[in-house]
């Protein structure tokens, strides 16, 4: 990840996870936030690992978008898109640790995580990390 950046390494595994499901996903990524390759890069990369595994588990989506960009090179922002049958945020039912863990990732790089999502209104999550400009 240090080596190619959190944008590529993104990219590959959008890619193997359309190769394995067959659901397209849209990704985009500015420069700077593509370079971005520390050890909360990792942690990020994992994250979006669980959402698609998330998404692909429960959304019964036919439409992923995810975006990663920087914001003045104060901050990096991922957002990550569905157009699944969404659920209701406030209640998740035993047993569905996915949640639980990416609020967890957030917590140990201190990253904001918003999930927004509403029974057939699809999910959106957002992950907003600060970063110093010379992070990236």
């Amino acid at each position: 990840m240090r080596d190619i950046g959190l944008g590529p390494a993104l990219s590959k595994a959008i890619e193997r996870f359309e190769n394995r499901t067959g659901m397209t996903v849209e990704f985009s990524s500015d420069g700077e936030a593509t370079r971005f390759g520390d050890e909360r890069a990792e942690v990020i990369f994992r994250m979006t690992e669980e959402a698609l595994r998330n998404i692909e588990r429960h959304a019964g989506a036919s439409r992923i978008n995810i975006a990663l960009h920087s914001e003045n090179g104060t901050q990096l922002t991922l957002l990550i898109e569905d157009n699944g049958v969404g659920f209701d945020a406030r209640a998740v039912p035993p047993g569905h640790f996915g949640l639980i863990g990416l609020r967890e990732q957030a917590r140990l790089i201190n990253a904001d995580l918003q999930i927004d999502s509403q029974p057939n209104q699809g999910t959106r999550l957002r992950i907003v990390l600060r970063i110093a400009p010379e992070a990236l």
